[in-house]
């Protein structure tokens, strides 16, 4: 066995072993939390930036954050702070920074700006509960205004479920830092003139999560010493407007995530550009904005269980349920499905049962429930076993990003590694690359040589989930092939031989678990155009003609996992 060989089986090895101990990771803390939350409550958002002052495009920044609407998954908290400034630099750990913005969401009393923003206090001091109620109402599902209606207080309750709610009031400190178009990129990286292909913005965010400490004990002291509302009398309501104006209602610190950003496209005039729609650099720079907060919401609601969407499978075929877009819910959304198994001590566990995607049938169901919509929100399964009505939906956010490893067999063989990355655009469509490699010995004009063929394509694929376990993927991919036969050019570098193809393919998986599955792949490779060397020459034959035969069909196998 040759060392490329070699090499290629242990990182296959390294692959599985490093996925298994990360199942077992999880399956630790499932043992420590052996059931997963079932209710499900409507969060509120207040979006805050912290903007540095004397940083550039600071005021670009501020501009363009405040016209950012909060997700529809959330209820609206804006208040009128939206924008905390800061003069001088940035601190420079995450434990730092988190501690500079909770105090100064303390000394800002963001916390009595969010009760006011509840509680819809007015000018003298007063509250009342209309709002409250309004998102009772709102939060409620069907199955809520079912069991209401039965009871005699009837929609009142739905109403006044509302106030149960405002635990769940929650601040996103949003910080965007070294933000660049893309030419100044290229400067600090000292890229060449030839060599700048994109226009637009490259930058990074970090997003502070806290939560308003809205317990028993914090509404008691709401109730007894503070509230007023339309009735009471105009010195109670100076006094105790003065009182909540002084009292400070607490926030903690919850979480933060980060990632890099990047809005840009193809320079126009480049290739790459042929197929592309040229934005303006401000729209880029506007979107770049917005899809930070996208997705520091969608990476928050990867570990943080009160953003975790959850309800009950309302019907098996196909998988549905009563939630939509007021839930937030986009195509190809995974959601884990769990069944609960009492244990033979008495103890309830929930047991994973099933993994499934949104699909692109979601509802629109921004309305008040009223206790008898037929609307619902379809899913289709990509693991597990069977799927019962009644058993719990919750939100498992993922990557989108996978990863697989192959050995080709075939004239055109060898191993090789591939990225594939879910669009969310289409249902399953994703867009695909890998990077392959071959040592053969073809009979050319002057002889027999040993060659190293290297090839490269990018293209798209959608998988089509037919069983549980199961799927087709089907794919079109255009690449690169070169072969080196070790001699060199008078400059020193190597001499090869390229041309490129079309590769359309049809994958089969079948899962060994959910995110993990063995591949079987045929591709079929066409080669277009002349064949073409490194000094630039172009020769009147094509590729399969010098390395005669090779084209055709060619068939893979190997090992898929997705994060």
């Amino acid at each position: 066995m040759n060392v490329t060989k070699i090499v290629f089986l242990a990182l296959i090895i390294f692959i599985a072993l490093n996925v298994k101990s990360q199942n077992a990771t999880e399956a630790g803390k499932t043992v420590k939390k052996l059931q997963p939350a079932t209710d499900y409550d409507r969060s509120a958002l207040t979006m805050i930036l912290l903007s540095y002052e004397d940083y550039k495009y600071a005021q670009e920044v501020q501009t363009e954050f405040t016209g950012i609407e909060v997700p529809s998954k959330f209820d609206d908290n804006t208040i009128n702070l939206q924008i905390l400034k800061v003069d001088g630099g940035r601190p420079k750990t995450v434990g730092e920074i988190s501690k500079f913005v909770l105090n100064s969401l303390k000394s800002n009393k963001v916390g009595n700006a969010i009760i006011a923003k509840w509680y819809n206090c007015q000018s003298d001091g007063s509250f009342n509960m209309d709002l409250i109620k309004e998102r009772g109402l709102y939060n409620a599902t069907d199955l809520d205004v079912v069991n209401a209606s039965v009871k005699e207080k009837g929609q009142d309750n739905v109403k006044d479920a509302g106030e149960k709610l405002i635990g769940n009031s929650y601040v996103l400190v949003m910080d965007y830092s070294n933000v660049k178009t893309c030419d100044e990129a290229y400067d600090a990286a000292l890229v060449t003139e030839a060599n700048r292909g994109y226009h637009g913005w490259v930058g990074s965010y970090s997003a502070y999560l806290f939560k308003l400490n809205f317990n028993d004990s914090v509404s008691s002291v709401f109730y007894n010493d503070l509230w007023t509302d339309n009735d009471s009398k105009s010195e109670i309501k100076a006094e105790r407007k003065a009182k909540f104006e002084s009292t400070h209602f607490p926030i903690s610190y919850v979480s933060c995530v980060q990632n890099n950003l990047s809005s840009q496209q193809p320079n126009p005039g480049t290739n790459a550009a042929m197929f592309v729609v040229q934005k303006p650099d401000e729209q880029l720079f506007n979107e770049m904005i917005a899809i930070a907060v996208t997705d520091a919401e969608y990476k928050i609601s990867k570990n943080l269980d009160a953003f975790q969407v959850k309800t009950t499978v309302f019907s098996t075929h196909p998988i549905a349920a009563k939630i939509g877009k007021k839930e937030g819910l986009k195509l190809d959304n995974r959601f884990f499905i769990y069944e609960n198994k009492q244990k033979d001590n008495g103890d309830v566990k929930a047991v994973r049962k099933a993994v499934v995607r949104a699909s692109s049938h979601i509802i629109d169901n921004r309305t008040n429930s009223t206790g008898q919509s037929n609307q619902l929100t379809k899913f289709y399964q990509i693991g597990g076993k069977r799927v019962d009505e009644g058993m719990l939906l919750k939100q498992k956010n993922d990557k989108g990003f996978g990863f697989f490893a192959t050995y080709s067999s075939g004239e055109i063989g060898g191993y090789g590694l591939g990225l594939e990355y879910l669009t969310r655009i289409a249902t399953s469509l994703k867009i695909i690359g890998d990077i392959a490699f071959e040592d053969k010995n073809y009979i050319l004009i002057n002889g027999a040589d040993d060659l190293l063929f290297m090839r490269y394509s990018a293209g798209v694929s959608k998988s089509i989930y037919f069983a549980r376990n199961f799927q087709l993927e089907p794919s079109f991919s255009f690449g690169r092939e070169e072969a080196a036969d070790g001699s060199t050019n008078s400059d020193g570098s190597s001499f090869t031989f390229n041309s490129y193809y079309l590769k359309p393919g049809l994958k089969f998986g079948a899962n060994i678990r959910y995110n993990i599955q063995l591949i079987a792949t045929a591709n079929y490779y066409s080669f277009i155009g002349n064949l073409n060397d490194s000094n630039k020459k172009s020769y009147s034959f094509g590729w399969s003609d010098f390395f005669k035969d090779r084209k055709g069909l060619s068939l893979d196998f190997g090992l898929r996992v997705q994060f």
